[in-house]
């Protein structure tokens, strides 16, 4: 199988300014290993995903400093793809 992973729920709806917070796309492990879309997985494994969020030091003033981060509704959305080379 081949697919394509997006974090959801990481923007301003959920507290995540992107003037004060930035949210990486996410990283792909097997193990310890980092894997790609370029290297399929081509038998049952189990795989994690990770995002990181960086509150940035940059930011103005006491911005964001009671703001509220709504980290429940962070997932993780799927998307299957045809891959050449997959059968």
């Amino acid at each position: 199988m081949a697919a394509d992973i997006v974090a959801t729920g990481t923007g301003a709806a959920n507290g995540f300014t992107p003037a004060n917070v930035v949210v990486t796309d996410p990283v792909l492990t097997l193990g310890s290993t980092s894997t790609v879309a370029t290297n399929p997985l081509t038998t049952s494994k189990t795989v994690t995903a990770t995002i990181t969020f960086e509150f940035l030091s940059t930011t103005t003033g006491r911005a964001d400093v009671t703001a509220t981060y709504n980290f429940g509704n962070v997932a993780f959305t799927l998307q299957q793809v045809t891959q050449s080379g997959l059968a």
